[in-house]
């Protein structure tokens, strides 16, 4: 499976593409983590989180979620001393949202509205072998000018 990458765009801005195993949407875990990936100096990840389809045991991650869920962007304790607020948008299968402004400084935790649910499963890229399912997470962020 291709590895996250990260590619810098002018002087204030960058995107991020991040594959994910569909196998991953199937099971029961209740979060998937991106490797770290730095901008600005600081440290970052990516979250996807399942859709809440109850409070009991096991009615919390993906596979009972049916792939639905919500992303969220992490910077890591300490990274968002110095960062100014910046500007970020998802992209998923040419599904554009956002942009959103965030300070990190004041919440290490961004996301869209919790409204915003996003149909991974949907993302899928059915051209590749079952096993070797994947959707790619689209990330552009910037420093707010």
């Amino acid at each position: 499976m291709r590895q996250l990458r990260v590619e810098c765009f002018g002087t204030q801005g960058w995107h991020v593409n991040w594959p994910v195993a569909v196998a991953r949407l199937k099971s029961s875990d209740k979060q998937i983590v991106s490797p770290a990936f730095e901008v600005m100096g600081a440290v970052f990840k990516l979250m996807l989180k399942p859709k809440a389809m109850g409070n009991g045991k096991g009615e919390s991650g993906f596979r009972k979620a049916k792939g639905r869920g919500h992303i969220e962007l992490k910077c890591e304790v300490g990274s968002a001393a110095t960062l100014p607020a910046m500007v970020f948008s998802f992209t998923i299968n040419g599904i554009c949202r956002g942009p959103v402004i965030h300070d990190f400084t004041g919440a290490p935790v961004a996301c869209l509205p919790r409204e915003t649910e996003w149909n991974f499963l949907g993302a899928v890229d059915k051209s590749s072998p079952t096993q070797n399912q994947t959707f790619t997470v689209h990330l552009d962020i910037a420093q707010c000018v």
